[in-house]
């Protein structure tokens, strides 16, 4: 199964950093599969052929890619200038460089 991101914006004027928007219990139901993002949730960047995304930095690389829609398989991630595991966990205000993996014989 894979999960998208959602962008949440909470246009209530006034609030507060950290309170839990509420969600509607059908809302709830038809985003079960998707990582809901809010402005305030600490993320990391990906950046791929010029496109960019910000994730939340909750999980691994690998989790990352498949939210964008990328296949783990078919790409490489470089922290820094350094190769390095879809398997490990993002870290807040990560900057990621996905590149394709190139083969050949």
């Amino acid at each position: 199964m894979s999960s998208r991101i959602v962008h949440v914006k909470d246009s209530r004027a006034g609030a507060a950093a950290g309170h839990a928007l509420t969600v509607r219990p059908l809302l709830s139901i038809l985003l079960s599969n998707y990582t809901i993002w809010s402005p305030t949730m600490e993320t990391a960047t990906l950046t791929y052929h010029g496109a960019t995304w910000q994730v939340p930095a909750s999980g691994t690389i690998r989790q990352a890619l498949v939210s964008v829609g990328l296949d783990p398989l078919q790409v490489l991630a470089i922290r820094g200038k350094k190769l390095v595991s879809a398997d490990l966990p993002l870290e807040p205000d990560d900057e990621i460089r996905i590149v394709n993996v190139v083969g050949g014989g």
